[in-house]
Formats: structure tokens, C-alpha cells, sequence
């Protein structure tokens, strides 16, 4: 269990059942006991009631709630939550997502409607996007999770690599004493990272840098000769490749007006947990290309040289066009570390499905994926 539960010595939740306040039954509800016991719905595999075209809604909960430490982190605070803000209703649905006693699925009805409230983009009945879905809850959740007193802060991000100048180490510095007065929240330390885009003139060397943050990693659909790259591998290098702008339109130096810019972008900071979305506005048939998916991922994190290896924990997965379609999720859930497939309310063990090829899982037409740093 201590592998699974890093808070685990940190505290002892207390959720609820269904439809009930987060602290009705406070004393007799413990988190990590009920967990324990072997009732049919009590591993966190539970489904979700689609409430009208919001397939997408419910893919984009059920791997969020995957990943442990936001949800555990949740958990141990949402009592310093007000019963009206939207992490609290955030809290409660995870409640009854894990704690689910009668019943295989939730209706998350409740839920949805405050993130109606504070995301108007959403809508009953209305088809929408699973990635937009996950960066507003998490914006939003950004914005209530701030550290709480007497808790030490999160701890800041420094470039020790000497690869970077000393210009670069202070813009970055810059954006680091930002980042922890304004964004200093459990949000920012588990799911952002940090990438660089670099202006370079080939002709006076001058260069320009400037950095950003993310908490989901939009990947464009990569091309090479008119075909797709079918590796989640080359993608990401591509993402990273150093283009050349030859007197094209908007690209020239402000130091000598040369026109012949160098422009990269590259990753320096990796999160605890890296969201990778395949954007594909635009893009109709990329749900008949399969990309290559691993399961296990080797990243170098460039502010300090590390190799971070990661887990894939989830994904989404879509059925039909670019304009209509169903999602679902396709998680390993943390509980008894376990595939599930979440289509709605139908709960399935991933062996039991279409999607197991042998002792592997078919990721074809999946475009989000969840990766967790272990």
C-alpha cells in the first residue's frame, strides 16, 4: 500500500457516499479503510452517466482522477475548501467516484453544472473537447489550491545545467519568482512544465528567449513528406527541431534586419505528471492514423540533466470524425493498478475488451495521454 499511497502516513481522509456532503459521515467514513474492503464498486472503478453529448466530460474525469497525486492532494485539503467553491465539488465527486457503495456508475450532474458556471464553453447536450476540458478544470482548481498556511510552499524550479547562458538562467529566474507569487498551488507543482522558444539571427548571432509554461503539452499532427510520423517519439523531436526561416515573411532580426532566423522550441522543465494532447483541429484523418504509443517513456529534464522515466497511466480515446464521435478512457487505476475501460457508465476490465491485443493494449486511435513520473 505505501507504494501506492505516497500520503498515505500524511493523513486519513474522510469522503462520503452517494449524493452526501464530503463531511456528512466524516467519523465513520475513512478513505484508506473503505478503499480496503472488498465491495464490488469500492476500487474506484466506477462509471460516469453520459447527461448529453458529454462523453468527453466524463473520459477527461475519469483520468484525472487516476492520477494520485492530485487526487490524494485534494483530499487531504478539502476541508479547507468553502461547500460552494468548485474544488470542494471537485472533492465530493472524487468521493463518490471511489467510495461508491450501491451502484456501478455516478451521475455527475452536480459537478458539471459548476463547471458550466465557471466555464460557459461547456454545455448540456453540447459536444466539446476533452483536452479543453482538462486544462479548464485544472485552471480553475489552479486558481482555489493555493497554499494554505502553515504548509512549506512548493519548491521553485533553477536551472543548474551549464548547456544554458547566464541569460537564460535569468529570464527563467524571472519567471520562477512569477510563477511562485501568483501560481504557487498543487496544480503548478505536479502538472506543469516549462519549454523555451529560441530566435537566433544566423547572421549576427544574436538571440532571443523567452519561456512558458504548461500543464498539457499540445503536440502538433507532424508531417514528413506529406505522411504522418506514427511514433509518439518522433513526435516529440520534432516538436524540438530547429526550423530555418529564410526570408520569409516575419521573421527578421531587430538587431541587424537580417532575414535569415533560426526559431526552436524545446522542453527544459518536465512535470510530475506530463499530459500529452495530439492537436487535431483541422486535421480529419488523423483517428484512421495510428500513432505508436509506449507505455514507458525516457525524457531528459534539461534544467537539471535528469532522466525522468514515466508511466502511462491513462488515455482517451475517440470514435468517429473530426467534428462528432465518442470518447472514452482507457486508465490504469491506482487502487489495484488495474486497466479499466470508462465508456460512460460501463465499467469493463481492458482484457475483457476489443482493446487488448495478448499482453498489450491497442492505443489506436487514442490522441491524450496521461504519463506519471516514477
Amino acid at each position: 500500500r505505501s507504494t501506492l499511497f505516497p500520503y498515505t502516513t500524511l493523513f486519513r481522509s474522510s469522503i462520503s457516499h452517494r449524493n452526501e456532503s464530503v463531511f456528512t459521515k466524516a467519523t465513520k467514513n475513512n478513505f484508506f479503510y473503505k478503499v480496503e474492503k472488498k465491495g464490488k464498486y469500492q476500487n474506484g472503478a466506477i462509471g460516469l452517466t453520459n447527461l448529453g453529448n458529454t462523453c468527453y466530460f466524463n473520459a477527461a474525469i475519469q483520468n484525472l482522477k487516476n492520477i494520485y497525486l492530485l487526487t490524494l492532494y485534494l483530499l487531504k485539503h478539502c476541508s479547507n475548501f468553502n461547500i460552494n467553491e468548485f474544488a470542494y465539488q471537485y472533492c465530493e465527486l472524487l468521493s463518490n467516484l471511489i467510495n461508491q457503495d450501491i451502484y456501478q456508475w455516478y451521475e455527475p450532474r452536480k459537478f458539471f453544472s459548476k463547471l458550466t458556471e465557471k466555464a460557459p464553453i461547456f454545455c448540456f447536450g453540447q459536444q466539446n473537447d476533452s483536452n479543453y476540458c482538462v486544462m479548464y478544470i485544472l485552471t480553475i482548481l489552479e486558481k482555489e489550491t493555493r497554499i494554505y498556511i502553515n504548509e512549506k510552499p512548493f519548491e521553485k524550479i533553477q536551472i543548474t545545467n551549464n548547456i544554458f547562458k547566464s541569460e537564460e538562467k535569468r529570464i527563467f529566474s524571472d519567471l520562477m519568482d512569477n510563477f511562485f507569487k501568483n501560481k504557487n498551488s498543487c496544480i503548478t507543482d505536479i502538472f506543469y512544465g516549462f519549454q523555451e522558444d529560441i530566435n537566433k539571427c544566423n547572421l549576427c548571432n544574436y538571440s532571443k528567449y523567452k519561456f512558458q509554461g504548461f500543464s498539457v503539452l499540445n503536440i502538433p499532427i507532424i508531417k514528413a513528406n506529406n505522411i504522418y510520423i506514427n511514433s509518439l517519439v518522433e513526435c516529440l523531436n520534432y516538436y524540438e527541431h530547429i526550423q530555418i526561416h529564410y526570408n520569409e515573411r516575419g521573421f527578421s532580426c531587430p538587431k541587424c534586419n537580417g532575414a535569415n532566423i533560426s526559431t526552436q522550441t524545446r522542453i527544459i522543465s518536465l512535470p510530475k505528471v506530463l499530459i500529452i494532447n495530439f492537436k487535431r483541429i483541422g486535421e480529419q484523418n488523423f483517428y484512421s492514423h495510428n500513432v505508436q504509443i509506449k507505455e514507458e517513456l525516457k525524457l531528459r529534464n534539461l534544467v537539471n540533466d535528469e532522466i525522468y522515466e514515466y508511466t502511462l497511466i491513462g488515455c482517451i480515446k475517440h470514435y468517429g470524425g473530426g467534428t462528432s464521435g465518442h470518447n472514452i478512457a482507457i486508465c490504469k487505476n491506482f487502487f489495484d493498478n488495474n486497466w479499466y475501460e470508462f465508456d460512460d457508465s460501463r465499467v469493463t476490465s481492458i482484457w475483457n475488451t476489443t482493446h487488448a491485443r495478448g499482453n498489450k493494449i491497442d492505443f489506436s486511435g487514442s490522441f491524450f495521454f496521461v504519463y506519471n513520473n516514477r
